[in-house]
């Protein structure tokens, strides 16, 4: 929300583009990001369900701070405080869901991203309402406070499914294509992928650390999963910003606009999950980016807030695959071990930082248009991971 609202934030705070980027990106990803670490580890050996649930029961507790906030060095840290808790819930679901799916893991994150994007949809519209009524974003963060910790109290009172819902199931392992042009077909290989299973989460962790340090494919994967932020916070922010500022539309409308978007997410999100079983995953990526590339030229050249909420409709579907199926890669170069990935994941906690920072000023010394403009790195970053990853591997001297 504090996304979508960007304008009426700005305003009321009276911050400029630079000083909003701080607050709100800036700020909250660093306080987070080393709580989100260590939650991804405990994931792997707690009950889930128990830390998605005080995970968002804390998360409700942080926004209802955000909504009573007076400045914005309180809403920052109100923010920074539900960033860390809905990390938490959030990498224990994801964990859950990418141990447990029998659909694979590119089909898993999908299935998470497109969930993830519906609420994106519902987010600018209530905000918009809540505008439209006279509202303003405090009462938005304050029913989001009370929703969460219904939802808080209903996760923590649900009997769990299995007798030890911590990680005692081992994770399955989903087929990969054997080459890039062969489409992603489901598979499942219950004798092996069990015994791969049993030694990955028998192995120490501080071992599979040693390993993961040299595994180049993974440290790949999850660049491309951090400059997936460009296209997703940053982008609707940035939007809203000059959908109000250089296109005259109204608070309301503004939020509305930038709905195209989350729109977008949602629909190229299923559209993925359906292309999964005849296309490639490395093709839907390299395609998604080009598209992504030419979605973002519109956006740009977009002369009002209609066409712009349309453009960003398409970047939105054109993106929607980019996190999914690079996760998925990760969890892939790391198997049995989705807490260590999403740990190593916060390392990258410098792309979160300095990129917001970076084009908040650029948009106050440049302009809007240059920092929209900037967001291109997301799909280029794609194409260099692909391009990268396609590179065969140099032969060792004897």
């Amino acid at each position: 929300m504090a996304v979508v609202a960007a304008p009426d934030i700005e305003r009321e705070q009276a911050l400029g583009h630079g000083a909003y980027a701080l607050f709100i990106f800036a700020l909250p990803f660093l306080g987070s990001a080393l709580l989100e670490a260590a939650a991804a580890l405990i994931a792997e050996r707690c009950s889930r369900r128990r830390l998605v649930g005080w995970g968002l029961m804390a998360c409700g507790a942080a926004l209802a701070l955000c909504a009573l906030s007076a400045n914005g060095v309180l809403l920052a840290l109100g923010l920074t405080l539900a960033g860390a808790a809905s990390g938490l819930a959030c990498t224990a679901g994801q964990i859950e869901l990418v141990a447990r799916h029998p659909g694979g893991r590119e089909r898993a994150m999908t299935r998470w991203v497109l969930c993830g994007g519906i609420g994106d949809v519902l987010t600018p519209v209530f905000v918009a309402l809540v505008l439209h009524l006279g509202g303003s974003y405090r009462a938005a963060f304050a029913a989001t406070a009370l929703w969460t910790l219904l939802h808080a109290l209903s996760v923590l009172r649900t009997k769990p499914a299995h007798a030890n819902d911590a990680a005692s199931t081992p994770p399955a392992r989903d087929a990969a294509p054997a080459s890039d042009s062969e489409p992603y077909v489901e598979a499942s290989e219950p004798a092996e992928d069990a015994e791969d299973a049993e030694d990955a989460a028998a192995a120490p962790l501080l071992e599979a650390l040693r390993a993961s340090l040299s595994n180049g494919r993974l440290w790949l994967a999850l660049v491309g999963c951090n400059l997936c932020l460009f296209l997703d916070e940053v982008v609707v922010a940035f939007a809203a910003l000059h959908a109000e500022t250089a296109l005259g539309a109204s608070p309301s409308a503004a939020v509305a606009c930038v709905g195209g978007g989350a729109i977008g997410s949602v629909l190229g999100a299923a559209y993925t999950d359906r292309l999964l079983s005849r296309v490639a995953p490395d093709r839907l990526l390299s395609g998604s980016a080009c598209a992504a590339l030419a979605a973002l030229l519109a956006v740009l050249l977009a002369p009002d807030p209609l066409w712009l909420g349309l453009a960003l409709l398409v970047l939105g579907a054109a993106a929607a695959p980019h996190y999914a199926l690079l996760k998925a890669k990760a969890y892939a170069a790391v198997p049995g071990r989705p807490g260590l990935v999403n740990a190593l994941s916060q390392v990258f906690v410098t792309i979160e930082i300095g990129a917001p920072l970076l084009l908040g000023a650029l948009a106050d010394r440049y302009g809007l248009t240059l920092a929209l403009a900037c967001l291109a790195i997301q799909p280029l970053g794609v194409l260099l991971v692909l391009l990268i990853q396609r590179r065969p591997p140099t032969t060792a001297s004897p």
